[in-house]
């Protein structure tokens, strides 16, 4: 099982086509999870207390990820394109729909800080709000334990696991994560957010629409380019399993995908800038375009840039004259 070894550079070039989409304040219809891809929601402006707030504010970001399972976020931008941040703390709400056949299931959350998680309305695994250390003078803590399999699990971070969860017949379930990021003098970092199930008997899988999908599994271990499908003008489903490799690929594909988020943000947000800066590219054409330019050297070693440097009248300073091979008087032995 361990032996699948997805093609992440596909699932970011093809499920940025449905990410780098608007990303404005988000409405209703948008929280609706679809079987495209999870539904992300920025949630700022929300006290800094140890304490949950509901309901949560209306969202001031949204975007499109590959799977539940987050090493990064998208940043916000001024109007300038300047990158501005968020409120500390922030919250972060992402669904999805998965197709869940009948059987036992268990759940895994890992976060830095509080996380909720729920199938339908029912809350099945909740983390803690945290503290910050008093001084960084603390004993280094021990490695925490882990399931066989699993990641790494870094101290900064905890992680919970489901008892097992029965499913009576095959059928389609929205899965919700609600987290607190950052607060209480703690950096607004994601660290490793990840939701992952695993079926009786088999391994944790990253949660996305496609994640249990036999076919889709399937596909991925005769053809691993082929895990993400174009259809109807969305992507196809994807199975991501939650062990060290496959962890440590996906999270180095997912800054990729994100990166890629922030410069269409950034670009989105900085459009209003566009007409002053064609108009001054456009003055700058025309001023050129009225001066006949001075004449290049005719004589001399290099391009045309190094001609003008080195043509007589040049002013330049000590530290840009043209090198030689000759020994200086220093260099000599000279005093």
């Amino acid at each position: 099982m361990h032996s699948i070894r997805p093609c992440y550079r596909l699932i970011v070039a093809l499920v940025g086509l449905a990410g780098l989409t608007g990303r404005s304040q988000a409405d209703d219809a948008d929280r609706v999870p679809t079987a495209s891809g999870v539904a992300v929601e920025i949630i700022e402006g929300i006290p800094d207390k140890k304490q949950w707030v509901s309901p949560l504010p209306a969202p001031t970001d949204k975007f499109t990820f590959p799977a539940l399972a987050f090493v990064d976020l998208p940043r916000k931008y001024t109007s300038r394109g300047i990158a501005a941040d968020r409120s500390n703390p922030f919250a972060i709400r992402a669904t999805c729909r998965v197709k869940l056949p009948a059987g036992e299931f268990r759940f895994l959350v890992r976060s830095r800080g509080a996380a909720k998680l729920f199938v339908g309305e029912k809350l099945i695994l909740e983390n803690e709000f945290i503290s910050a250390n008093a001084s960084g003078h603390e004993r280094v803590p021990n490695a925490k334990d882990r399931e066989p399999g699993l990641p790494f699990l870094p101290t900064s971070m905890q992680e919970r696991i489901s008892e097992f969860v029965t499913f009576d017949s095959d059928g389609e379930h929205d899965v919700r994560l609600e987290a607190v990021i950052g607060g209480q003098q703690l950096r607004a970092e994601v660290g490793q957010l990840a939701v992952a199930v695993a079926r009786k008997g088999e391994g944790f899988r990253l949660v996305s629409p496609g994640c249990l999908d036999e076919r889709v599994i399937a596909e991925q271990t005769i053809l691993p380019s082929r895990i993400v499908r174009i259809r109807n003008g969305g992507t196809g489903p994807l199975s991501i399993g939650f062990w060290d490799d496959n962890w440590q690929r996906y999270a180095t594909e997912s800054r990729e995908f994100v990166r890629r988020l922030n410069t269409v943000a950034r670009r989105m947000a900085a459009s209003g800038e566009d007409a002053y800066w064609t108009a001054r590219h456009e003055l700058a054409r025309r001023v050129i375009a009225k001066s006949a330019g001075p004449e290049v050297p005719a004589k001399g070693e290099g391009n045309e840039i190094d001609r003008f440097c080195w043509s007589p009248g040049f002013s330049r300073s000590s530290t840009t004259d043209k090198p030689t091979d000759k020994p200086q008087p220093a260099e000599a032995g000279t005093p």
